[in-house]
Order: C-alpha cells, then sequence, then structure tokens
C-alpha cells in the first residue's frame, strides 16, 4: 500500500527500519499490530497518520498555510491488519547478566522499550571468578477471538504455553530444553503467562570457553470452534542472542604466574 501510492526522494526518515515488504509473522514475531504510523511530504504539504490499537483512529494533516486535510489512505490495510484471531502481544525474557546484580529486560515480542533479542549480546562469562548467566524468568502474553472468518477462537485454561531455549556453538547443537510456562492472570481474551519451571536457570553451565547462540522461542495452543471443536498450535517463531564463555588459564598459566613471582621476590631479596 505504501510502497503503491508514496513517493519518497532526498532524505528519507527511519531507512533503518525493517520494510513491511516481507515480513512475516513467524519470522519476525508481527502479531497484534500496536500502531501504524503514515508519513509523507507532498506538494509542499507534509501529512500524517497515526493508529493505536486500543484508540481510534487519528487522521490529520497540516501545511504551511495550516490546512488541516484528511489522510485515509492504507485505513483498510491498517484494519485488516490488527484483526487477526490470534496473537502474542509480549514476549520478554528477565536475565541476570554476566558480572551483574539487577535485572535486564530483553524482548522477542511487544515491549517497545526494551532491547530486542534478535542479535542482542549477552555478555561474556566468566566462569573463573563464578560468573553466571542467569535466565532468572519469562513473561508472555498471548490472546485468542473471534476471527471473522467463522472461527471462533478462544484461550481458557487447558491453553498451554512452553518456551524452548536452544542453545548452539556454530552450528552444533549444545542443548534444547523446554520449560512450561504457567497462566498466571487474564485480562478480557487476553492471558499472561511466566515459567512455572526452570526460573534462575544459568544459561552458562557447563559450557566449555566458546562463542555461542541462544534462541528463545514459545509455542501456545488455543481453541477452535467452526463447526467442531479443534486445538490449534501456533509460536513466536526463534529469536536469538549471542553469549560467550571466556578462555579459563590452564594448569602452565598458573605455573607460569607462580614463577614470576618466584623471580620478582628473588630479584627483591
Amino acid at each position: 500500500c505504501l510502497e503503491d501510492l508514496f513517493w519518497c526522494s532526498g532524505n528519507c526518515n527511519r531507512t533503518s527500519n525493517p520494510r513491511l515488504l516481507g515480513f512475516g509473522p513467524l519470522t519476525d514475531g508481527f502479531g497484534e499490530l500496536e500502531s501504524f504510523s503514515v508519513e509523507a511530504i507532498a506538494n509542499d504539504s507534509y501529512w500524517f497518520l497515526h493508529y493505536f490499537k486500543d484508540l481510534s483512529m487519528l487522521k490529520f494533516a497540516s501545511n504551511r498555510s495550516s490546512l488541516a486535510v484528511y489522510l485515509l489512505t492504507c485505513a483498510g490495510f491498517i484494519t485488516s491488519g490488527a484483526s487477526a484471531g490470534w496473537g502474542v502481544v509480549e514476549a520478554t525474557g528477565a536475565f541476570q547478566l554476566p558480572g551483574g546484580s539487577t535485572t535486564t529486560y530483553v524482548s522477542a515480542v511487544g515491549a517497545a522499550n526494551n532491547p530486542r533479542i534478535y542479535g542482542y549480546n549477552f555478555g561474556s562469562v566468566n566462569t573463573l571468578t563464578g560468573q553466571t548467566l542467569l535466565l532468572q524468568n519469562f513473561y508472555f502474553e498471548n490472546y485468542a477471538y473471534n476471527d471473522g472468518k467463522e472461527n471462533n477462537n478462544w484461550l481458557d485454561g487447558s491453553s498451554t504455553a512452553t518456551l524452548n531455549v536452544l542453545i548452539q556453538q556454530d552450528s552444533t547443537q549444545i542443548s534444547s530444553t523446554n520449560y512450561a510456562l504457567q497462566q498466571t492472570s487474564t485480562s478480557g481474551n487476553n492471558r499472561f503467562w511466566n515459567m512455572a519451571t526452570g526460573t534462575n536457570t544459568n544459561l552458562a553451565a557447563g559450557l566449555a570457553s566458546a562463542a555461542y547462540t541462544v534462541a528463545f522461542n514459545v509455542t501456545y495452543t488455543y481453541n477452535i470452534w467452526n463447526g467442531s471443536q479443534s486445538v490449534g498450535t501456533e509460536s513466536t517463531g526463534a529469536y536469538t542472542g549471542t553469549f560467550t564463555i571466556l578462555p579459563v588459564p590452564g594448569p602452565g598459566a598458573f605455573a607460569l604466574v607462580g614463577l614470576a613471582g618466584l623471580v620478582a621476590r628473588r630479584r627483591k631479596a
């Protein structure tokens, strides 16, 4: 819609953002539409449209003569994007990073003020000094409702959610662990979850010195009624970050340190 209707020349803002073209639900976590903005400059006028999921659509524009006009373009796209029958609002991990004592929240979906898990560097772990990389908890919010396409979708007490944590060294799988999530509260069609098992897991435990990737993926179920009842399964898709286990000096290195100290004492004597 945007590429067909708007031309951009000169300096275009937000060029570092991902493009809508090819932005898929499983690979990028494009679930419920939180907000959407359109900005364009044409014929000496500045146009702006913004949509928030919890508010009615805001449509306004301004130009140098302060003439207000409504920009209705792309409204159909925005409306359809916000009416999926199921999806994910938030998927956020709570971590204690190596050498730290506070909690850092890193998100795969939602919580726009948090850093993204995708490409996030969780730091370097010095196991010699007892450092760890803790997954303290994982918070998840999803929803399901009538999608207007003859399917009635809903979440209830039988719905499940499972966090998978996959650790790899290059292309070699080191571990793949599933952690059950538990429902903690409900708000309308939305359910809130956190970890029922595996809180305060040290992701660096038992790992040799190397660089690793760690991927987080939540799989969840919801109920479907389209003449008969069934269970649907969806996932956020895997979001991958990195961390490093620092090398541990071998016995020879400690021997050299001791020898250097002995030589220094003799010289002093």
